[in-house]
């Protein structure tokens, strides 16, 4: 029988991260990774976000970062009247200047592919493909049979990890259950060759861009954002692109994916742009995207990443409180083998953190597709959560390292103002529709975040600076709600 301290259950980005980790801060560790998969297969895209790109940052694995696309910025694109003349789109972009948290367009395939060479090299077993036949899990330790390349192994460990992504070993096994949440989505999404030039459908990059981002707009994590729904366009490396769309089922039905995926393409004036004599790989289809499942740990079994939870890509989250649970998890295990039990209250309040994290972040995207299709009431939104996450988790990172493992999460005030904002942003939204109306109130065709991470002193003013930018824009908002209100009535 062959002994493990840890056991990691899939292969992927989350099960990698994890192992270099643990193993960056305990050496001394034995970890086996066992992987289904005989090559990692080609995923959707991924885009990171400030702190899973801090945490990719962290963990000494830049000579196969710097081999993936950079992310040069985040962009918001509106077409509310569906024109394909390109001085009626509006855009909400924030652009990504050279700091500490820039990210990267991972092509998942052959990141996830060397991640695992990574692993390896560390002192990481890895065995793929392999079968799981048996898994026995008892308080203190857990018994697996395995069959990798026709060899069958018994496999003692002290811990189990499931990063098994939407497979979700451990939650079916021991049928935990899911949260009951709003959130209800679906996506559909394909890789593109050979896309249409950004000349032909995009503007120019700006002066503002062009003075302050890391590159070109066609390396941004671009989002088109519609009536309930939402399309990424994420460019993976000079001739591959992933596209892909969001939908709220509590809106739109979806009988045939792939007839819905492409006819919607054809009907919008910028997508079929974009898509123009393009080539297109198999459609996938998620039929449910969000979830939440009630545990995350049991005796000495834990889940991370996707094995426990998914709520929406928009915003690239789902890395992000990946890489912030892997870091509290690594801390929990590193005290578990130092003191070789272990610490249930430090358990249950990381269960409870990262539980109510998803939750929130599950009130948030709910609300958001009520008026995401609204280019002023969206970026308003956008900006005041920018405004929290860049106070409240990103900056802090720069003299606070260890609070990286603290994901960002509503309290009694926060959430309360978020959920007056929400209601008041969808009556604007009903108001409007009611009246056909438009956005209004933001004249420019392009605005932008503000947000960038200054050195020294000025750090602690970036705060009041976002926040200005939103109270600035909200006001402008509710002005002009103002104007037609009085308007109405006069007449």
């Amino acid at each position: 029988m062959k002994k493990y301290d840890v056991v990691i259950l899939g292969g992927g980005i989350s099960g990698s991260l994890f192992a270099l980790n643990l193993i960056k801060k305990k050496k001394s560790l034995s970890i086996l990774i066992l992987d289904k998969e005989r090559q990692s297969k080609p995923k959707v895209g991924e885009a990171t976000a400030d702190l899973s790109s801090i945490f990719l940052n962290r963990l000494g694995i830049n000579h196969l970062l710097s081999q993936q696309q950079q992310k040069t910025g985040l962009r918001f694109i509106f077409n509310e009247q569906n024109s394909s003349d390109k001085k009626d789109v509006l855009e909400f972009a924030s652009p990504s200047f050279k700091t500490f948290a820039n990210g990267y367009h991972l092509n998942r395939s052959v990141f996830d592919s060397k991640l695992l060479l990574e692993c390896e090299k560390k002192g990481v077993t890895v065995f793929r493909p392999i079968e799981l036949n048996s898994a026995n899990f008892k308080s203190n330790k857990c018994i697996l049979k395995v069959s990798c390349n026709g060899i069958n192994s018994e496999i003692e460990s002290c811990w189990f990890i499931d990063a098994s992504g939407r497979f979700r070993y451990i939650k079916k096994k021991f049928n935990w259950a899911d949260k009951k949440i709003s959130l209800n989505t679906g996506a559909i999404s394909a890789h593109f060759t050979s896309m249409s030039a950004p000349s032909n459908w995009d503007r120019e990059d700006t002066p503002y861009w062009l003075k302050n981002a890391l590159g070109s707009k066609s390396y941004a994590t671009t989002h088109f954002l519609k009536s309930n729904s939402w399309w990424w366009l994420i460019k993976l490396d000079e001739f591959t692109s992933s596209l892909g769309v969001v939908y709220n089922k509590n809106k739109i039905s979806v009988r045939d994916p792939e007839a819905y995926f492409l006819e919607s393409i054809k009907q919008d004036a910028i997508l079929c742009e974009v898509t123009k004599n393009a080539q297109i790989s198999k459609i996938n289809h998620l039929d449910s995207l969000p979830y939440i499942c009630t545990k995350m740990h049991q005796n000495n079994v834990a889940v991370l990443g996707d094995a426990n939870a998914f709520i929406d890509p928009l915003f690239s989250p789902g890395l992000e409180i990946t890489s912030q649970q892997n870091e509290h998890l690594v801390f929990l295990l590193l005290d578990y083998f130092k003191n070789n039990k272990k610490n249930t209250i430090a358990w249950k309040k990381y269960e409870d953190k990262f539980l109510k994290t998803y939750l929130d972040r599950s009130f948030v995207y709910s609300n958001l597709y009520q008026f995401m299709h609204s280019y002023d009431l969206f970026s308003n939104a956008t900006q005041l959560l920018f405004f929290g996450y860049q106070s409240f988790a990103v900056l802090p990172l720069r003299y606070f390292p260890s609070r990286i493992k603290n994901p960002l999460r509503f309290y009694k005030v926060d959430g309360w103002i978020f959920k007056k904002l929400f209601k008041r942003y969808h009556k604007i939204v009903i108001n409007r529709e009611k009246n056909n109306r438009k956005s209004s109130s933001l004249k420019q065709p392009v605005s932008y975040s503000g947000i960038n991470i200054p050195n020294g002193f000025y750090i602690l003013f970036k705060p009041i600076h976002l926040g200005l930018i939103w109270l600035y824009n909200y006001i402008k908002i509710e002005s002009t709600e103002f104007y037609f209100l009085i308007k109405r009535k006069i007449k």
